[in-house]
């Protein structure tokens, strides 16, 4: 689902179980912002991401094998 906060893209989906158990399992080492879903967010099932690409301010394409900038290429989960 998409939604408008402050004029831009507000992503709103569920995490499946898959993503869900994956996350547990991160190595908190491996990742660039070292937080567990546990520690930030009131419940892990929901995913809820600004729907604006941080490099040129473009619109991700959602479900697109996670998050896809048509500006430069990039994938994102």
């Amino acid at each position: 689902m998409t939604f408008k906060w402050r004029g831009k893209p507000l992503f709103v989906r569920h995490h499946t179980e898959k993503e869900m158990a994956a996350e547990e399992c991160a190595n908190l080492a491996e990742l660039r912002d070292p937080q567990h879903d546990q520690d930030r967010v009131i419940n892990p099932r929901w995913v809820i991401v600004l729907g604006v690409c941080t490099h040129l301010g473009c619109v991700p394409i959602a479900n697109a094998g996670g998050y896809y900038c048509p500006c430069h290429g990039e994938h994102n989960d």
